[in-house]
C-alpha cells in the first residue's frame, strides 16, 4: 500500500475513544467502507466501548479493508504521536510487517508497532451485545449534570467507588465505602425524580465512571460536538446493574457494568 494521509490528532482522539481513556488496555480498530469500527471490551469484562464512526482519520479509499491491533496502546502507540509538531501525518503501512511507519517534519519517522490478532483476541467482541434491557431511567448528560459528577470526582479518589441510586422513586448519585458504617459521604440527589423502580443502589468503579464522563465531555465540548444521553438497566436474573452512555447520532455507544459494593 502506498503512503496515506493521518490526522494526528483524530487518530489521538480515536484511541482515547476506543480504550474509553485507557479502561481497556488494548484497541482493535477496523477501517472499511469509508468508516471506522471499535467494539471492545475491558478485562474486568466491566467496560464496553462500540464505536461506528465516519473516518475522517486516515485517508483510506472506500475499497480499503485496514485492521490495526494495538497492545497498550497509551504506552506503544500514543507517544509516536505526542512528538507529531504536524497537524497531519503520512504512514507506510507495510504488508505482513508488525508496524507501520508515520513520517512526519522534516526528515522525522517513526515505526510504530501492531500486534497479532491473538494478544488482543479475547477484548474484542466479534458480536455487538444486544441493546434488549429495560433502562429504568435515561438522563441528558448536560452542564448541570457534568457539575455535579465534577463534585462527585472530587471526593471519590478516596473511595475508589460511586452509586447509582434509587431512593424513594428520585435518582442519585453518591460517594462513599457502604462497607464501612462510619465511612463519610458525598451524596448528589435528584438525577431524575418519578423513576418507578424499587429501592436499589448499584457500585460502579470510579476510575471508569470519570473516564467515561472525560471522553464525553471532550467531544460535546467542540464545536458541533455531539450530545449524549445517559441510561441506568436493573437485570434481576444476574442482580446485575448496567450505564449506558449513547451519542446522538448512536456512532458512541458506552457500557459500564456494577461491581460488588
Amino acid at each position: 500500500m502506498s503512503e496515506v494521509k493521518l490526522n494526528v490528532k483524530k487518530f489521538k482522539e480515536i484511541i482515547e475513544k476506543g480504550t474509553l481513556a485507557h479502561s481497556i488496555e488494548c484497541l482493535q480498530l477496523h477501517f472499511v467502507e469509508n468508516r471506522v469500527k471499535a467494539n471492545m471490551v475491558s478485562n474486568q469484562r466491566d467496560v464496553v466501548v462500540l464505536l461506528d464512526m465516519p473516518n475522517d482519520i486516515i485517508e483510506f479509499s472506500n475499497e480499503d479493508d485496514i485492521t490495526f491491533n494495538f497492545a497498550e496502546p497509551y504506552i506503544q502507540t500514543l507517544p509516536y504521536f505526542d512528538v507529531i509538531d504536524e497537524p497531519e501525518a503520512m504512514i507506510d503501512i507495510i504488508d505482513e510487517a508488525d508496524n507501520f511507519l508515520v513520517k512526519s517534519g522534516v526528515g522525522q519517522v517513526s515505526k510504530v508497532p501492531f500486534c497479532h490478532l491473538s494478544v488482543i483476541q479475547n477484548n474484542v467482541l466479534y458480536k455487538s451485545p444486544k441493546d434488549d434491557f429495560n433502562y429504568f431511567a435515561t438522563i441528558d448528560i448536560d452542564a448541570d449534570r457534568l457539575k455535579v459528577f465534577e463534585k462527585i470526582k472530587r471526593i471519590a479518589t478516596r473511595f475508589g467507588k460511586i452509586y447509582i441510586t434509587v431512593d424513594a422513586g428520585n435518582l442519585l448519585i453518591e460517594t462513599t465505602d457502604k462497607t464501612n458504617n462510619f465511612s463519610p459521604e458525598l451524596r448528589c440527589e435528584k438525577l431524575m425524580e418519578g423513576v418507578r423502580i424499587d429501592n436499589l443502589t448499584l457500585c460502579f468503579e470510579f476510575k471508569n465512571f470519570m473516564n467515561l464522563i472525560k471522553v464525553v465531555e471532550e467531544e460535546m465540548s467542540k464545536d458541533g460536538g455531539k450530545t449524549f444521553k445517559m441510561s441506568f438497566a436493573y437485570i434481576t436474573e444476574t442482580e446485575g446493574g448496567l450505564i449506558h452512555v449513547a451519542s446522538a447520532d448512536a456512532t458512541e455507544q458506552y457500557m459500564l457494568l456494577n461491581r460488588e459494593i
